[in-house]
């Protein structure tokens, strides 16, 4: 079994090598995440962040990374990927939010949320 000792060993070979050369300065490359996570976030609707907002983010964070460093195939690949989870998770909250019910009957049912319903805001469908 790997003591925590060897984990931080390892993690500090892959942080300082092999992943630095890969991905590039880390500060660069965060700052690239933040830039566009930013902007996706100030470009969003109020309230929790969803699933598919989140694989979405994830995209980003791929994105991001082909602007410093190596080039990395994984990098396209991995983009395909959040993207087709992105979407998926999409469909089930499109469907999981689109309700007959008008918001009020929603909280009176328990199933409260922190989200700010808007009628007319997708992925909301109430009949008001």
């Amino acid at each position: 079994m790997e003591t925590a000792v060897e984990l931080l060993r390892r993690v500090t070979e892959l942080v300082g090598g092999d992943r630095a050369a890969q991905h590039g300065d880390k500060y660069e490359n965060h700052q690239n995440i933040a830039a566009l996570w930013n902007a996706f976030l100030d470009n969003r609707v109020a309230g929790e962040l969803r699933a598919s907002e989140v694989a979405l983010m994830m995209a980003l964070l791929k994105i991001a990374r082909t602007q410093s460093g190596a080039f990395n195939a994984d990098d396209f690949l991995d983009l395909a990927g959040y993207a087709a989870v992105a979407f998926e998770c999409a469909l089930r909250e499109r469907a999981d939010l689109t309700v007959t019910l008008s918001p009020e009957d929603v909280i009176a049912a328990g199933q409260k949320s922190k989200r700010e319903f808007d009628p007319n805001q997708w992925p909301y469908s109430f009949n008001t």
